[in-house]
């Protein structure tokens, strides 16, 4: 018989049962086995089938029928119930019951019967037979509702062990008292009640198991049955001597005692020094990482554990070490030795159920934590051994923490693995394949070292892709990437064993040489990787030229590696900012430029190239996804007449829409355009841009009045520009806008180093009729003698915010130098403009005071020329409503109608 064929899960019993048990279900868990069976070649899906109900239900009903039987005759003719002989019986039941079974070795097989039918013999001894089999009533009624509550899973056997009880002790008392002869009718009723019982099991082996189980069923239960008959025997014999009935009943009940009491101190000792050796097997696993050494050890333990004389761990194939073909071990325990055998990439990894299974012969388990499947683990026991539920429970701990233990190791190695492809990772630029900055200080840092304890000289080279972008943007990432790649093995192959080649970002390579013998090798060294790099690099359809721009740092006496990298990227971008394909070598001359500044120096030139390339490309006209590769914009902020509340004028502000900083404000790139001399176009793109946005300005706004103006601000290098004049003259024309209607803005406080040259260029302004403003009034060094000696010129003040800001909270003295600031100039003839207005309050004293136009936050911040018309329409509904009479004076009512503060 395959013995591997009857295997059942924790908590049931083997094949190979004392009569009366139901044989074991297999494991729903159990993967790829035919079982059950209802019959010979019928498949059964699920457990238990319908074919062993309906036996179980038989085997029950034909069991209660004696119970029944007997209390009829209860009824009928009434027995001894109610004298201590029956009482005593039924002890005697609960006892044998109680005790369990013994086991009994037959060669290599055992079976085991159970003590509880040996009091039915006693009992029909010295009883009548329905006592007898009211007592076995009462018994096993409590067995089955104790099984019915500890173990719910095994009611359909409780039900069968219930049923075929009573069948055979039915039987027994029934045939027994049909004979007067002694011994033989004991021996006969024992005979036929045990084959009846031996029967009712077979059945049930023949409806669970898809194996043929005729020949076993039958040879133990032969073995079975010879136990009775044998007991019988003896017991006929006995009661041919005067023995009294008591002592009858007493003798098997003590021996019942006795055998349990014994039994369970063994199973005391037994599991006391199982959970002993659980321990010590636990505490060896601790602190180990490598999963050779637990699977050998695990097996090791084994036998000290459970009775085996072999342990067969097999660990399954770890994808994050071994990868998916997977390498399998197998650590086997013979005798003293423990064998670990790795098993070939093609072995086929066993299947293990979730919950460990045991036989009398074997022991099966998964090796599982953290609902992961670790492992197989098979015991092999010496010969058959009786199972006990603590068996089960302590193969389930031995496998938990063989498991746990091969969990934290492969967590372990994966950590270590992390960390290591972490730390590779971080030296490495994923890429390419070259160092990245980390490697670069780290390695550079040392070479550097090197170098100047050999008397070497060392050099750092720094080099990009000049318009790589533009790579990028028209032909894809990907090709960038692969051009990148290309540029990469070029530069590999250039360099020697003692140089460092990093990228250091998105287009920028850096070489740094250590081994050199004086400078000027660098510079050669530099042209070598410029001429290597710029050959075509050969794509799908096209070769695709690229050139790069090389900056030079040579290294000095207590300067690092971060110092040396700074110095070459400021020679990379003096490079660019001069359009020289030539190396560059850092000079200190070129360390007052910034690498940002030099970056956002070139960034500027090329937008301004795109509007001259592209100058119907607006503010007005930008749309939100052109943001971000509009460049320069214009918002404008709206001006207003503080008696009418009309919209008098705006002052065009620039703005800088920048790939990657994002919005940027005059400050952050005009001192640039002026450093650099580019703030003569500059200026004369946004003047163009102003002009061309007059008509459309004046539209959205809605204005009728000619005497709308347009203020532009202009640096004081442009008024060393002779040539502006005719430039604003030619422009206004071109956009056939008035003079009268531009007003250039001059910063009060610009550093002018020649005010002649300034003057004239002023004055012809003046005469061409455009409006000259001095912005920022009361911030420089304006004095009432230069604006009396530019009378004429100078046409408008605008006060500064920092005087108007906080004019409603103001002190006294800060409210009359603004009055004196108005009065003065509107007796030089000047019209006064106030910046900074935040607030109604603010409105009210400034018309108070007699100023002309206002300009701030409360009125409306810098809009777009496309969010013009809305501002126009908000504007226009808040000033009916502070002013519903045309004409109406703004003092007093501005306020209270208004009202708010809508500074940020």
């Amino acid at each position: 018989m395959d013995e591997r064929a009857v295997i059942g899960p924790t908590g049931f019993w083997p094949v190979d049962e004392p009569g009366g048990l139901l044989p074991a279900p297999p494991s729903k868990a159990t993967s790829g086995a035919s079982w059950p069976r209802s019959r010979p070649g019928a498949a059964v899906d699920e457990w238990p089938p319908a074919t062993l109900q309906r036996w179980v239900a038989i085997v029950l009903a034909v069991g209660l029928l004696g119970p029944l039987g007997a209390l009829i005759r209860r009824g009928l003719a009434p027995g001894p119930l109610t004298t201590p002989i029956f009482w005593l019986v039924l002890v005697l039941n609960f006892a044998m019951l109680a005790a369990g079974v013994v086991s009994v070795r037959r060669g290599e097989r055992s079976f085991r019967y159970a003590l509880g039918d040996l009091a039915v013999l006693v009992s029909v001894a010295v009883t009548s037979p329905a006592a007898t089999i009211l007592a076995a009533l009462l018994a096993r009624s409590a067995l089955l509702l104790r099984d019915y509550v500890l173990h719910p899973d095994e009611r359909l056997r409780a039900l069968f062990n219930f049923g075929s009880g009573l069948l055979v002790t039915s039987l027994t008392a029934l045939l027994v008292s049909s004979f007067d002869a002694l011994p033989w009718n004991y021996v006969l009723g024992v005979l036929v009640a045990s084959a009846m019982g031996e029967l009712c099991l077979w059945g049930c082996y023949r409806l669970t198991y898809p194996v043929q189980l005729t020949s076993h069923v039958f040879r133990v239960g032969i073995l079975r049955t010879s136990i009775p008959v044998l007991v019988a025997f003896v017991l006929g014999m006995v009661l041919l001597l005067p023995v009294d009935d008591y002592v009858l009943v007493l003798v098997p009940l003590s021996a019942a005692l006795v055998w349990k009491l014994l039994y369970e101190l063994a199973e005391v000792r037994h599991e006391r020094a199982t959970w002993e050796n659980l321990d010590e097997h636990n505490a060896s696993l601790l602190g180990r990482s490598d999963e050779l050494e637990i699977a050998s050890l695990a097996a090791a333990n084994a036998v000290r554990i459970f009775p085996v004389t072999e342990c067969a761990i097999t660990v399954y194939p770890n994808p994050q070490q071994f990868g998916s073909s997977g390498h399998v071990v197998r650590a086997r325990r013979n005798a003293d030795q423990v064998s670990v055998t790795p098993l070939p990439p093609n072995y086929r990894v066993p299947s293990a159920p979730a919950a460990p299974y045991v036989t009398a012969t074997e022991a099966v388990g998964a090796l599982s934590a953290a609902s992961r499947v670790l492992g197989h683990c098979e015991l092999s026991f010496h010969g058959h051994q009786r199972h006990t539920r603590q068996l089960s429970r302590v193969l389930s701990q031995f496998l938990s923490s063989a498991a746990s233990t091969l969990m934290l190791a492969r967590q372990h190695d994966s950590m270590r693995s992390y960390a290591e492809s972490k730390a590779r990772e971080a030296e490495q630029d994923q890429l390419t394949m070259l160092g990245n900055r980390t490697r670069l200080y780290r390695g550079g840092a040392r070479a550097l070292r090197a170098a100047r304890s050999r008397g070497r000289h060392a050099s750092l080279i720094i080099f990009d892709l000049d318009g790589f972008k533009r790579i990028n943007d028209t032909l894809g990432h990907a090709t960038g990437d692969e051009v990148l790649k290309v540029v990469a093995d070029r530069i590999r192959a250039l360099v020697g064993r003692s140089d460092i080649v990093a990228r250091v970002g998105g287009d920028e390579f850096v070489v740094f040489a250590g081994d050199l013998a004086r400078p000027e090798e660098a510079l050669r060294y530099a042209e070598v990787i410029a001429a290597a790099v710029s050959h075509t690099i050969p794509l799908e359809e096209i070769q695709l030229a690229v050139e790069t721009s090389l900056g030079i740092a040579h290294a000095e006496a207590g300067v690092g590696i971060s110092e040396l990298l700074k110095r070459a990227d400021i020679a990379l971008y003096e490079a660019k900012v001069n359009k020289d394909s030539r190396p560059q070598v850092y000079e200190p001359r070129m360390a007052q430029h910034t690498p940002e500044q030099l970056l956002l120096t070139v960034d500027l030139r090329a937008a301004l190239d795109r509007a001259e390339r592209a100058p119907a490309r607006h503010a007005g006209h930008v749309s939100d996804s052109d943001v971000p590769r509009a460049g320069l914009v214009l918002h404008y902020q709206p001006q207003i007449d503080l008696r009418t509340g009309a919209v008098v004028g705006a002052e065009a502000l620039v703005r800088w829409h920048h790939p990657i900083r994002g919005l940027l404000y005059p400050d952050a790139f005009v001192p640039l355009a002026e450093q650099s001399g580019m703030i003569t176009a500059f200026t004369s793109q946004v003047v163009d841009d102003v002009l061309r946005d007059h008509a459309e300005l004046r539209e959205r706004l809605d204005v009728g009045s000619d005497a709308f103006t347009v203020s532009v601000n202009v640096s004081a290098r442009n008024l060393l520009d002779l040539s502006l004049p005719r430039h604003i003259e030619q422009r206004l024309a071109h956009h056939g806008v008035p003079p009268e209607q531009l007003v250039i803005e001059i910063t009060e406080s610009a550093n002018v180093h020649d005010w002649t040259s300034a003057e004239r260029v002023m004055r012809v302004l003046a005469e061409l009729g455009c409006r000259i403003s001095i912005d920022d009034f009361g911030t420089g060094f304006s004095s009432i003698q230069s604006l009396l000696q530019r009378q004429g010129t100078i046409r408008e003040l605008k006060v500064d915010k920092s005087f108007v800001r906080d004019l409603a909270g103001a002190s006294p003295a800060q409210s009359s130098v603004v009055q004196a600031i108005i009065h003065m100039a509107h007796g030089t003839d000047c019209v006064v403009v106030a910046e900074g207005v935040e607030s109604a309050e603010v409105v009210a004293l400034l018309q108070e005071m007699g100023c002309d136009i206002g300009q701030g936050y409360w009125f409306g911040r810098p809009l777009a020329l496309a969010a013009v018309t809305d501002w126009t329409a908000a504007w226009r509904e808040r000033w009916t409503r502070a002013a519903p009479h045309p004409g109406q004076d703004l003092f007093g009512k501005v306020a209270p109608a208004l009202g708010g503060d809508v500074s940020e």
